[in-house]
């Protein structure tokens, strides 16, 4: 639905990735529709989510939201004049679009060279603007006109701002994956190169620096007879600071995404002298291995020793970085009676909901049983048990 619009040109298309290998084979087909729109009056206009039907299940676009008003924004993009070179349509990645992309997970494409007619690096970041330790996934290909020899990546892309998990790319343990996608008549050679899941650390403007290659075609004798360099432009991403208003005490920057916290005992019931060990344990999704769980605080009767730490995260469903971080905590009973460790509290902003919200432990209590130890008291003895 255009309200508000008028359609100046409507551009499907249409690739087929094909795999064979390893006693099997893959095909995977991939539709692609692009409009030209231009605006007829100023106001605020929605244009609702695009609806697929497939194998009796309904898959959806986000919807978007366009205000027009006297002018483009301030570094607004111009839309070219029919005729003119037109950049590649939004959401239209190596392998095929997401089925079904989260909310917000609008390719923008910002790194496509104005007026490209051969070979060049394509940036798609999931969205130019978040919070302040919101993931913002990255994903850069390089598009070709003919096949190339040789490739070679000159410089890395410099994510200054921002901390930087890397996220596989399908098929990159057999080498570059060289896919054949059509656009407008023309036949490119897509290769994924690189994909980042990127938090940004402060709020602002911040620039993801280009990725720069170099490919080359070899002659029969192996000599390099033709070499190109290619890279994409840069990304700025905006990040937005996060809401002062229903921030809990103790919040932590870093704590950023969804969150569950647990925490547990290897024994409820021990002697004195006889070691324990509590398990704090924060699972989820978020920048966990920046992640600041909360601190055991001082217990009476009991010398503590300095925690292990243990981070566990891998990228899930839509290369969302999740997992789990544990922190090891080894306690040493100097008396005997009864101990109540208090639950634990992690307080976090969840940036789909945007709000605040805090997740506690289960209080634990243990039996120490025995004669009063000879151990000197205090915290953080210097040697263990």
């Amino acid at each position: 639905d255009f309200k508000g619009f008028r359609v100046l040109g409507e551009h499907p298309s249409q690739s087929t990735q094909i795999q064979m290998g390893g006693g099997g084979s893959f095909m995977q087909t991939v539709y692609s529709w692009r409009y030209e729109l231009q605006p007829i009056e100023k106001g605020t206009f929605a244009i609702a989510p695009a609806r697929v039907r497939a194998d009796g299940k309904e898959i959806k676009t986000a919807a978007i939201t366009i205000v027009v008003g006297e002018q483009a924004a301030a570094g607004a993009r111009a839309v070219k004049p029919r005729g003119g070179v037109r950049p590649f349509p939004q959401g239209f990645p190596f392998g095929g679009a997401d089925p079904d992309p989260p909310p917000q997970a609008q390719a923008q494409d910002q790194s496509q060279p104005e007026g490209h007619s051969g070979n060049f690096i394509r940036a798609m970041p999931d969205r130019t603007s978040a919070y302040v330790g919101e993931q913002i996934t990255v994903q850069w290909f390089l598009y070709l006109t003919e096949r190339q020899d040789k490739y070679q990546t000159v410089t890395e892309p410099r994510a200054d701002g921002f901390w930087s998990e890397d996220l596989p790319i399908p098929n990159s343990g057999r080498g570059m994956s060289l896919t054949p996608q059509i656009h407008e008549g023309r036949t490119y050679l897509v290769a994924p190169l690189l994909k980042k899941g990127l938090f940004p650390l402060r709020p602002g403007k911040l620039t993801i620096t280009p990725i720069e290659s170099e490919v080359s075609q070899v002659d029969f004798f192996g000599s390099v007879a033709r070499n190109e360099k290619v890279q994409a432009l840069p990304i700025v991403i905006e990040a937005l600071p996060l809401p002062a208003e229903g921030r809990p005490p103790g919040f932590d920057a870093a704590s950023v995404g969804r969150f569950q916290i647990a925490a547990r005992l290897d024994r409820d019931r021990v002697s004195v002298g006889e070691a324990v060990t509590l398990t704090v344990t924060v699972s989820g999704r978020g920048n966990l291995r920046n992640l600041a769980p909360p601190k055991l605080g001082q217990l009476d009767g009991w010398k503590t020793y300095e925690p292990k730490v243990l981070v566990d995260v891998a990228p899930v469903e839509n290369d969302v970085i999740a997992g789990k971080k544990s922190v090891e905590y080894l306690l040493l009973p100097e008396r005997a009676g009864v101990t109540s460790v208090p639950p634990f509290e992690l307080p976090f902003f969840d940036p789909a909901a945007k709000v605040y919200l805090v997740e506690k432990s289960s209080p634990l209590r243990i039996e120490v049983v025995g004669e009063t130890s000879s151990v000197a008291g205090g915290k953080g003895g210097a040697a263990g048990p």
